[in-house]
């Protein structure tokens, strides 16, 4: 079985069969199959909705078409590739004429991808561009995504200190109430979480939001310094 890169059908390819072994691929009859199946000794493939099935004893060679769509062909790899399947594929064609008009298309849209790229150029977002223009583009897509995950850290971190500063400021007046016996004021200080627990479950439906507690939690970067100056004063008055 050979292999070429083809755009269009999943699991689809060409199939050629002789009616003897013997006689001559230029009467090899040809035909395009959407899939194909193995059933032990059978290999069967279906054209046109029909399935038709060979054994090991009958002649018949097939090339799948690989489910590859071009929608980027940027890398030597890619190219060296489809290089390798165009020739294989042109070879096929060329052993068994009835196959040729069938693999015409594909021959020469993968040609022209070759051409393409021999000039120096490659196929991103949908078009030809020159190599340099390609590495321009990307070092500028690279650029925003790190600039977008660095917006989200930023923003990440900042509702953890606002929860940090929250918790820590309820965890000291709660201290500070008990401490004054203002069993109301505590009471009330209590119903705060409860209630804030309770609307989010409404909200969302379930208890999922319990899972980004953690997440919040963390100390973030913009505070380390804080941290580890209380951490040394500590340390300090032991």
């Amino acid at each position: 079985m050979l292999a070429a890169i083809i755009s269009g059908h999943a699991q689809s390819g060409i199939v050629i069969w002789k009616e003897q072994s013997f006689h001559r691929d230029s009467t090899a009859t040809a035909a395009i199959y959407s899939r194909s199946k193995l059933l032990g000794p059978v290999t069967q493939f279906y054209i046109n909705g029909q399935a038709k099935s060979f054994n090991e004893s009958q002649f018949y060679r097939n090339i799948d078409f690989l489910n590859t769509a071009m929608v980027k062909f940027t890398e030597e790899a890619e190219y060296n590739s489809l290089k390798r399947s165009y020739q294989e594929l042109l070879a096929f064609s060329n052993q068994y004429p009835k196959a040729t008009p069938l693999l015409t298309e594909r021959l020469q849209r993968m040609e022209a991808i070759i051409k393409g790229f021999d000039e120096g150029k490659v196929f991103y977002d949908g078009k030809w561009m020159a190599r340099g223009e390609y590495e321009k583009l990307y070092i500028e897509k690279q650029e925003g995504i790190a600039a977008q995950q660095a917006q989200l850290v930023k923003e990440e971190n900042k509702k953890s200190a606002t929860i940090l500063i929250g918790a820590g400021v309820f965890i000291l007046l709660l201290i500070v109430m008990m401490i004054l016996r203002k069993w109301t004021w505590v009471g009330l200080l209590l119903i705060i979480p409860l209630a804030g627990a309770a609307w989010l479950t409404y909200q969302v439906g379930n208890h999922s939001w319990t899972k980004e507690i953690p997440k919040y939690l963390k100390v973030p970067e913009s505070m380390q310094p804080f941290i580890e100056k209380c951490r040394d004063t500590f340390d300090s008055l032991k």
